[in-house]
């Protein structure tokens, strides 16, 4: 399946003339620049980006009071860069 998302990718999305793609993933219904070789490669192929990541950032968050855990609420994940000294 994963080599068939792979070349759909290649074929149906990348080597098309730019454009917005969206694909329903694990993290949702989510859309792209087609030409994006990174984050619209990875929800094309492994229909997923950072979702395991995002789901420890909710639980510390609400663990730590910072928010409160509430049915059908939605967090945005803004593409913000972290780094550590």
């Amino acid at each position: 399946m994963r080599f068939f998302r792979k070349l759909k990718w290649l074929f149906g999305t990348y080597l098309l003339p730019r454009h917005i793609a969206t694909v329903k993933t694990e993290n949702g219904i989510l859309s792209f620049n087609s030409k994006d070789r990174t984050l619209g490669r990875a929800l094309n192929i492994e229909r997923e980006f950072e979702s395991q990541m995002m789901k420890r950032t909710v639980n510390l968050l609400t663990k730590n009071g910072d928010i409160k855990q509430v049915k059908d609420r939605v967090v945005m994940d803004v593409g913000g860069v972290c780094w550590h000294e």
